[in-house]
């Protein structure tokens, strides 16, 4: 059997040379082997190769300032040139010598300094003049030398005064006014789209107008009227920046997306309200107060509910079976002092998006940095107000935050030094928490409304400030009337005493000629 074995392994051995690529015999095969198993690794004497560093080092340090010390020698001898050069161009500008009628050749610094000019010239280049070009010989007198300080001077100023600055005043908007009919119950909502050719409206009435300027005739009539959230109040409107898309925010838990015609695109998911934590839930569980859109991303908005938080939503999540948006990105949770929930009443994005902010029923103030996980505030004052906010919007340039408060306040806070307020307006009547407020589109004003009180005798009013200073640039008076929405442009709903109906004045710079024309 052993020896049945024996040339079977041998095969196999073989076969597996064969397999790797090595076609030789078995003796080679113990011959090469035995040679490798003979051979010492090699071994390395490391003094020596100290030893030979060091003397590199040497040669190498030796041939490097060799090399400096020629560098020194050829700059020594090009100096002496330099002297040569120059002491005959000295000698070049005495007067020559003159043998008979034969002058003396040129002197070899003339020679020179031709050579020397004409391997410059073949480095310089010049833009050649133009032909016919002869160059002023007259002398430069000193009105020429005022023209050319006036010319530099006002090439270098930025800033062209084009006359005298428009006042602020005239900025506003409110030389035409138009009234428009909503229903039967106060407006609680606005809202314009960005092109500012149409607007929808919301009440109490649970009802949505959308009006369109192109559309309306000599009525001042909607050209749409919708009821998308049965038997609950409208609390908060809002088009998308390319106006395709109509947030409709009401007492219900979730958030209806309209389309540009007025019908229902899609809707928020429900959250369980069973659940204690609401990071858990997949929607609000309370009825929403507030929404917004990100000015940057089309499809992102902004809610806040009655259940303590805060949803981004996206229009990605959008399920074509459900007809709906099954789940929000973010879970926003806003906190008191005391760590109870606190309920946000308003909310808004910065210009750019890069940050959310929530004002809150305890009067607190919170900002977020968007895109991050909301656990840490970047900016939170507990205290800017004593009663809750009802509105709450960012500067142009991202720099300022301005807060309306059920406390008759109106602030403006600088984001730099959130502890304390850099302007603040007292005495501004407030009974309602759909009170707006927000600056002018370049940021020059700011303007709110005023609710009346009939038994200090006062009247509601839409007021404009200098956002510099809160001084007091423009108001429009309304005799017991209260006022509680404003947007620019200018637009304010007012619902008043002496009749039930809700009403809409539009304010303009001209008249509604395109209203005047038609007829229905």
């Amino acid at each position: 059997m052993a020896s049945e074995g024996g040339p079977d392994k041998t095969e196999d051995k073989q076969e597996e040379r064969k397999n790797i690529g090595i076609y030789d015999s078995d003796e080679e095969y113990h011959q090469r082997h035995k040679k490798n198993a003979s051979k010492k690794a090699r071994q390395f004497d490391f003094e020596f190769m100290l030893q030979q560093s060091r003397q590199n080092a040497a040669a190498y340090r030796t041939e490097r300032i060799n090399t400096y010390d020629n560098v020194g020698e050829d700059l020594e001898h090009e100096e002496e040139a330099n002297r040569q050069l120059q002491k005959l161009r000295v000698a070049n500008e005495q007067p020559s010598h003159h043998t008979g009628d034969n002058e003396v050749e040129p002197s070899t610094s003339t020679q020179l300094d031709q050579s020397s000019n004409q391997g410059d010239s073949d480095d310089d280049f010049t833009v050649p003049l133009p032909e016919g070009f002869v160059p002023s010989t007259k002398p430069e007198t000193e009105a020429d030398k005022i023209d050319a300080s006036k010319e530099t001077s006002s090439d270098d100023e930025e800033f062209v005064d084009f006359g005298e600055e428009i006042p602020i005043v005239e900025l506003i908007p409110a030389a035409c006014e138009a009234t428009l009919k909503h229903g039967t119950k106060p407006v609680s909502a606005l809202t314009f789209d960005h092109h500012g050719t149409r607007f929808a409206s919301g009440g109490f009435d649970y009802v949505v107008n959308m009006f369109e300027f192109q559309k309306m005739d000599l009525s001042l009539r909607p050209s749409r009227e919708l009821t998308p959230s049965e038997s609950h109040v409208v609390n908060d409107l809002a088009f998308s920046a390319n106006g395709e898309q109509l947030l409709v925010a009401s007492g219900h838990a979730q958030i209806r997306v309209l389309d540009r015609q007025g019908k229902q695109w899609a809707e928020t998911i429900r959250g369980d309200q069973y659940l204690v934590d609401l990071s858990n839930t997949k929607g609000h569980t309370g009825p929403v107060n507030a929404c917004c859109w990100h000015p940057l991303t089309k499809t992102e908005f902004l809610s806040c509910a009655d259940d303590g938080t805060l949803r981004i939503w996206s229009l990605d999540d959008y399920k074509e079976i459900t007809r709906c948006i099954n789940k929000q990105r973010k879970v926003i949770k806003t906190k008191t002092a005391g760590g109870k929930r606190a309920i946000p009443t308003t909310c808004a994005y910065s210009a750019d998006g890069k940050l959310v902010a929530a004002g809150c029923n305890d009067g607190s103030i919170h900002v977020w940095k968007h895109g991050h996980l909301y656990v840490n505030t970047v900016y939170m004052n507990r205290r800017a107000h004593s009663a809750p906010l009802t509105s709450i919007r960012f500067s142009p340039n991202g720099l300022q935050l301005l807060s309306r408060s059920l406390d008759g306040t109106l602030k403006l806070w600088e984001l730099k030094s959130f502890k304390e307020p850099l302007l603040v307006k007292e005495n501004l009547e407030c009974e309602f928490a759909s009170t707006d407020c927000g600056f002018s589109p370049h940021g020059e004003l700011v303007f709110t409304g005023t609710s009346a009180n009939v038994e200090e005798d006062i009247d509601g009013s839409v007021m404009f400030f200098n956002a510099t200073d809160f001084d007091l640039v423009y108001h429009i008076k309304y005799p017991k009337i209260v006022y509680f929405l404003l947007s620019y442009f200018v637009i304010c709903g007012a619902s008043p005493f002496r009749f039930p109906g809700g009403l809409i004045s539009g304010f303009l710079d001209l008249p509604c000629h395109a209203c005047i024309c038609k007829r229905r």
